[in-house]
């Protein structure tokens, strides 16, 4: 029996795929963590000649299983985004549906150079309402390599994470990030600008390996800063050395420094190389730009309005059931045979019992209520920058009065809420519409106009 085996620790695989090599090593994730002796490798990426992927996917077929690798183990993985594919998504209404938003952000690779199939994995970051998303493209031969040398090694895949991606969640959890991350290391050097907390915009290039990685790093920054004067006004960036060479950074400002773990084996140094930053991203949070989306987890507030929705969703199905057999209940007592008499009379009702008829005619007609017409009706126009985000129904009380519909919208301006008014109030069946009110949304960065539309219509 091994020692993680007695001491029930987990090891955890971690893999980081550079632009030139493929380096791993076991993290023993115990009371402290730490690389596990000897567990350590590095294995260089042949010359692809036409294909560098099939390269980079036959070096790690070529991977030996690990000794020392049980069933417990998980394995996750940081690539270079030089082997995925990379795109900034302005926000458009194709970003409010998933199929559109993944077809537009397949277009959108594909008219910046990056060939996709359908057996690609795509993901696009979850920005805050109206804000450009990043979106990347993980290659189907990439991932079935990786799940392959998992399985050699009894382990599950749970994580794998772009190494710029990785780096900018590490840069949060160190210090207030500055809204420019550079990252060199691995045989890339990334410029990561964010906006909204999240990021928008990955420049990547492959490190030369003439110089340092901070020195190639300081050059690239300063051609990205002739080509963008604005990238210059936002002051000189947070900088991620994954170098391995120390004090290579003490030309810049602000370096962040990872935690520091002991080595594994003679060449390779977790402690100074990108293996330091795939053990940081073990004890991060899910990530939704990471490939593997299983094992993601619903925060607190997140579950407790899936609960308060799940509540008000039965307590409508409830008052649905009870209206509709409170119906069959009158039409059942109207569908008795009266015997026939001479002289006809017209049914006097009690008022209690007319009360009842005109709440349960009143239930009718809000089951018969034509709500894909209304709705589709209520659909935004392309030239509106309008987000409907509830709509509440209200039947008349009889055939011949108007029914009302209560809309709550948001609106980048106020000039949209009115032309989104105005929209509605010529859009058939409504008859009419109105603002009940409006305000600005003070909790969102965009500061959207949230404003409440009654309409009326008439079958």
């Amino acid at each position: 029996m091994s020692q993680a085996e007695r001491t029930g620790t987990r090891a955890t695989l971690v893999l980081v795929i550079g632009a030139r090599q493929v380096e791993g090593a076991l993290l023993e994730s115990g009371a402290n963590m730490a690389w596990r002796a000897g567990s350590g490798f590095a294995h260089a990426i042949a010359a692809g000649g036409g294909d560098p992927l099939a390269a980079l996917n036959a070096t790690l077929q070529a991977l030996p299983a690990l000794a020392g690798v049980h069933g417990r183990c998980q394995m996750r993985v940081l690539v270079a985004e030089t082997w995925l594919g990379t795109v900034t998504l302005p926000w458009s209404d194709a970003m409010r549906e998933r199929r559109a938003a993944l077809g537009h952000a397949r277009a959108r690779l594909g008219a910046a150079g990056f060939s996709t199939t359908a057996a690609d994995t795509l993901r696009i970051d979850d920005a805050p309402f109206g804000v450009p998303r990043l979106a990347l493209a993980y290659p189907a031969g990439l991932l079935a390599a990786l799940a392959q040398l998992a399985a050699r090694n009894a382990a599950s895949l749970v994580s794998v994470l772009p190494l710029t991606v990785a780096g900018w969640n590490a840069a949060q959890r160190e210090r207030a990030p500055r809204p420019v991350l550079a990252l060199a290391g691995a045989g890339i050097l990334a410029i990561a600008r964010t906006g909204g907390g999240r990021l928008q915009e990955l420049t990547v290039r492959a490190a030369s390996g003439t110089a340092a990685p901070a020195q190639e790093m300081r050059q690239l920054w300063q051609r990205q800063c002739l080509r963008d004067p604005q990238l210059a006004a936002l002051g000189e960036p947070d900088l991620l050395d994954l170098g391995g060479s120390p004090g290579q950074g003490a030309a810049w400002g602000r370096v962040i420094d990872l935690p520091k773990r002991g080595p594994v084996a003679e060449g390779v140094a977790p402690t100074a190389s990108a293996l330091a930053l795939a053990a940081a991203a073990c004890s991060g949070r899910h990530d939704p730009l990471d490939a593997i989306g299983t094992g993601r987890k619903l925060s607190r507030p997140r579950r407790v309005a899936l609960g308060a929705a799940a509540v008000l969703a039965c307590a409508a199905l409830g008052h649905a059931l009870h209206a509709g057999l409170a119906a069959r209940a009158l039409q059942a007592r109207l569908d008795v045979p009266h015997a026939v008499v001479a002289a006809p009379r017209v049914p006097a009702w009690s008022p209690m019992e007319a009360t009842r008829v005109g709440a349960v005619n009143v239930a009718i007609r809000e089951l018969n209520l034509p709500f894909d017409a209304l709705l589709r009706a209520l659909a935004p126009g392309p030239d509106l920058r309008v987000a409907v985000l509830s709509v509440t129904t209200a039947a008349s009380s009889s055939a011949a009065a108007a029914s009302s519909v209560k809309i709550v919208a948001e609106a980048r301006t106020g000039a949209d809420m009115a032309r989104y008014a105005a929209f509605v109030a010529e859009r058939k069946p409504f008859v009419g519409a109105y603002l009940v009110e409006h305000q600005l949304d003070e909790t969102s960065p965009e500061r959207p106009y949230r404003f409440t539309l009654e309409a009326t219509w008439k079958d």
